[in-house]
């Protein structure tokens, strides 16, 4: 069990930090004059809210491992497992999470297809860059 949930945990820390090192690299090109190709933006923009939301599954299914594993005393609000199980499901419960809408984005993208075009919070609306009237 425990090296099960050593293997979610470490499978979300490299994830995100690769993308947090990709975001770098992209900031340096912007910053130096250089930004990435739109297409690729909205292709990096819609990874990495994907696997964010994955990350963000593995390390709450880490912790309900333990909980679930801990016996029933795990439930007492005494007990921190307890605390940390409820906040891992409240954040994938957040609907910058909702894998199943993230997925399907990125899927679409994958596909070669536009991604949807609703606005809300798990679209890719909100990287897209401004248009001139909208700056005006």
């Amino acid at each position: 069990m425990l090296a099960e949930v050593h293997s979610k945990i470490q499978s979300a820390t490299l994830m995100t930090r690769a993308n947090a090192d990709e975001t770098d690299q992209l900031g340096a090109l912007a910053a130096a004059g250089t930004p990435a190709d739109p297409e690729y933006t909205l292709m990096f923009s819609s990874r990495v809210l994907v696997e964010t939301a994955y990350a963000a599954k593995w390390c709450a299914d880490a912790i309900e491992l333990l909980q679930r594993n801990s016996g029933s005393t795990a439930i007492m609000e005494s007990e921190p497992i307890q605390r940390a199980w409820r906040d891992a499901r409240v954040i994938t419960l957040h609907g910058a999470l909702n894998l199943e809408a993230l997925s399907a984005d990125y899927g679409r993208l994958m596909a070669g297809m536009q991604p949807h075009s609703f606005a809300g919070i798990t679209t890719l609306d909100r990287f897209a860059p401004a248009s001139v009237s909208e700056v005006s």
